[in-house]
């Protein structure tokens, strides 16, 4: 029975932020962004591709996250505009190789958009800490039905007494479990 509890504790902090992101998803003028802007002046190493273009300017300007190959422009004249996000922050970044000079604009979500953005976070290139917090995911989310299944089987001598608990607790849960199915097709 320890043991149940112990996986509980373990597991509850990550439901409440799955909870909690979930909401600030669904709602994000409950928590407006703070903007600002800055420049700074920077030297983009040559590269293959836009991606790995957008990388090295990442790079050069210290910035933490990740660049979604999607959010990159790469025009001709060879300026270079892309996105970098992770948990809270989004940088909108534009550089211009005439004069080198970059301009950073910054959405800063603050502590709700932290929480947000831990909603399916797995990495986050530059931080060893995203790979930890994204193995903390896969084990919380393979932990969830064990401790399910364990709270009931642990229940089971009540239900002995009371059957029509025992029976409720498996309609619903079928009853769920169709539901996702339905809506997964």
């Amino acid at each position: 029975m320890a043991w149940h509890l112990t996986l509980g504790l373990l597991l509850a902090p990550y439901a409440l932020v799955y909870g909690v992101s979930s909401l600030l998803l669904s709602h994000p003028t409950w928590a407006p962004a703070r903007n600002r802007t800055w420049t700074a002046r920077i030297e983009v190493p040559p590269a293959a591709t836009s991606e790995l273009r957008a990388v090295g300017a990442r790079d050069a300007l210290g910035l933490i996250g990740s660049v979604p190959p999607w959010r990159i422009e790469d025009d001709v004249d060879g300026s270079l505009r892309f996105r970098v996000v992770r948990p809270g922050r989004v940088y909108d970044a534009a550089w211009d190789p005439k004069t080198g000079e970059a301009e950073v604009k910054v959405r800063d979500g603050r502590l709700p958009g932290i929480v947000a953005g831990l909603h399916g976070l797995h990495a986050l290139p530059g931080s060893g800490w995203g790979v930890a917090w994204g193995a903390y995911t896969q084990l919380s989310l393979a932990g969830f039905p064990f401790l399910i299944l364990s709270g009931l089987l642990l229940d089971g001598a009540r239900w002995r007494k009371r059957p029509a608990g025992a029976w409720i607790t498996l309609g619903a849960l079928l009853a769920v479990c169709a539901l996702a199915g339905w809506l997964a097709f």
